[in-house]
């Protein structure tokens, strides 16, 4: 079977998985680690839907003597940041596996890793290291071809 014939399925030259596939699928694994850390995080550090409610120095919940946020804007906040991270982590994964199945969607699919990751980046989601192992993943998405 010459190369021409031969399927494109996850392979490169050396007969191996493409490391754009498996950076993408690392970066997403660790923006979705991020959203379960964080989630644990958050309920640890929340006393009863606040920030730090318990005695501080002014005597009464946080610094200023009283509840810093409202409960619904704080879960708001927190539950739209989750869905973001969880977003770009599925992508990522998404992408990644993509990659490995077909090179052919390795343009498409590094792009839109390349995206998430940018947006994971930005809101500072999967440790910080996976949006940047992601935005690697997607540039070499683009470059192998």
């Amino acid at each position: 079977m010459n190369m021409e014939t031969a399927p494109k399925t996850g392979s490169t030259a050396g007969g191996g998985i493409t490391p754009s596939s498996i950076l993408a699928i690392i970066a997403g694994a660790l923006m979705i680690a991020g959203v379960i850390a964080g989630a644990l995080m958050f309920t640890v550090w929340n006393d009863g839907g606040t920030m730090m409610t318990s005695p501080g120095m002014m005597g009464g919940g946080g610094m200023m003597g009283g509840r810093t946020m409202s409960d619904s804007f704080m879960w708001a906040a927190i539950g739209g940041v989750a869905a973001i991270w969880a977003g770009t982590g599925a992508v990522c994964i998404i992408g990644g596996y993509a990659i490995y199945r077909s090179l052919q969607s390795a343009t498409k699919w590094g792009i839109a890793i390349l995206i998430a990751s940018i947006v994971g980046l930005l809101t500072v989601g999967g440790f910080i290291i996976g949006p940047i192992l992601g935005i690697v993943a997607g540039i070499l998405a683009l470059v192998k071809k």
